[in-house]
């Protein structure tokens, strides 16, 4: 019986951690940083003339171990895309890391 509570909240807190991670990223302030990161890799994305035509959060890759991080899925293709990492720093969360895959990396790349 005991085994059965611990397990709940394990699942509890899981559940809890994933909607923070979700309400985290889709904040304004956050979505507005990605397009940033995203405008800064594609000076034309979301235009006629860019590569990158739409983004959408893969909620599905969030991650905790070291700060936050999620995968940014460019144009509906899952191997295109750019990761971002955000850690605690001075009272604050910060983008610390961005990457940019490879497939999208040579898509930029062949479009200059």
């Amino acid at each position: 019986m005991a085994y059965q509570g611990v397990n709940w909240m394990v699942q509890n807190n899981k559940k809890e951690q994933y909607a923070e991670l979700v309400s985290f990223f889709d904040s304004q302030e956050v979505r507005a940083e990605i397009e940033q990161v995203i405008k800064s890799e594609d000076p034309h994305a979301f235009t006629e003339a860019g590569v990158i035509k739409k983004y959408e959060l893969d909620y599905d890759s969030m991650g905790v171990r070291t700060g936050r991080s999620i995968r940014v899925l460019i144009n509906d293709d899952s191997s295109v895309y750019i990761g971002v990492k955000y850690i605690f720093v001075n009272n604050k969360w910060q983008m610390s890391i961005v990457t940019v895959s490879n497939k999208l990396h040579v898509l930029l790349k062949s479009k200059e």
